[in-house]
């Protein structure tokens, strides 16, 4: 997955690319790391800082807002850290990389470069992972691809990345591989491959000249990509639960009984997707279908069965007599 890596700092072998005039202050890359130290306090500050509530005042939403109207939040949630030594990692790579980067391409190019591999990060993990993700991480890691990749043609480059700091990350990336395979510990393994690859890809559009407008097309395809997945994805049980919830609330309710089952078979929560589904089913008129689906959340949780039997008795009063 990752480039073989060279000798550092090996002899350039020819002139820098003129992608911008030279930027010497790293303007967007100060920024980008102020906004992380301000996000982290902020979040610090709140009551419960691990809570969705306090999360989302800060750019981090649950994956069912991203899914309806929180497209935003793939950039936003770049800035969020919540743990110490997180932010700590981050800061220190995006600081160093970020302004060596900036100072290479400008400013602008550096701005696009950063939200397109926020989206794409972020995009790809929340499509693989059934969470939404945050952290510079996959940010940090499409640099460390891109400036691996070009090297040769940026002295800077070649000084930043020397034997050791690639050694860094690439066992920082097998490590963080292991410890989720293991069970240690999620980390965000989609968003730093992902970046990486997207890193990879637009150093491509550097040494790879003649292959250009095939590498801008696979960078467009797989940017699009990892905003479709946030509107399609039905290997997800996050996903799946969610349109299942959606299409119930909306009066759907045969199409809320697939999604419901879909949700079930990938291992959501499967007191959730009976207790939803045994509703519809009475939704419908089919009571034989609510009682046999009723019948198996009884045996698997018997307080959610006794809880939906009531509230169907009391929708059926409601009903009946109009609440009086």
């Amino acid at each position: 997955m990752d480039p073989e890596p060279q000798i550092p700092n090996e002899p350039v072998s020819r002139a820098p690319p003129v992608l911008a005039p030279n930027q010497r202050i790293p303007f967007f890359a100060l920024a980008a790391c102020a906004a992380c130290v301000a996000v982290f306090i902020g979040i610090r500050s709140q009551p419960n800082p691990e809570d969705w509530a306090a999360l989302q005042k800060w750019g981090l939403n649950p994956p069912e807002k991203l899914y309806s109207d929180a497209l935003w939040s793939l950039i936003t949630s770049t800035f969020v850290h919540i743990d110490i030594l997180h932010l700590a990692f981050n800061l220190y790579w995006l600081f160093h990389l970020g302004r060596t980067l900036e100072r290479a391409i400008g400013s602008s190019l550096w701005l696009a470069f950063f939200i397109l591999t926020s989206v794409v990060s972020s995009g790809y993990q929340l499509a693989f992972s059934d969470s939404t993700g945050y952290g510079a991480s996959g940010v940090v890691y499409a640099m460390f691809g891109f400036m691996l990749m070009t090297r040769k043609y940026f002295p800077g480059f070649a000084e930043m990345l020397d034997r050791q700091t690639i050694a860094i990350f690439v066992i920082w990336l097998v490590g963080c591989l292991i410890a989720t395979a293991v069970g240690a510990v999620e980390i965000g393994n989609a968003a730093h491959i992902t970046g990486i690859l997207f890193g990879i890809g637009s150093g491509a559009l550097v040494v790879r000249k003649r292959f250009r407008r095939l590498i801008i097309a696979g960078l467009a395809l797989f940017t699009l990509t990892s905003i479709l997945f946030v509107f399609w994805a039905p290997w997800s049980a996050q996903w799946t639960s969610w349109r299942a919830y959606e299409a119930h609330t909306k009066g759907k309710y045969k199409s809320a009984i697939r999604w419901y089952e879909r949700a079930d078979a990938l291992g959501f929560d499967k007191s959730w997707c009976l207790y939803n589904k045994a509703m519809a089913h009475w939704t419908l008129g089919d009571t034989s279908s609510y009682r046999r689906v009723l019948a198996s959340l009884a045996k698997l949780d018997s307080s959610q069965a006794e809880e939906l039997e009531r509230e169907i008795r009391q929708t059926n009063w409601v009903y009946k007599t109009g609440g009086r």
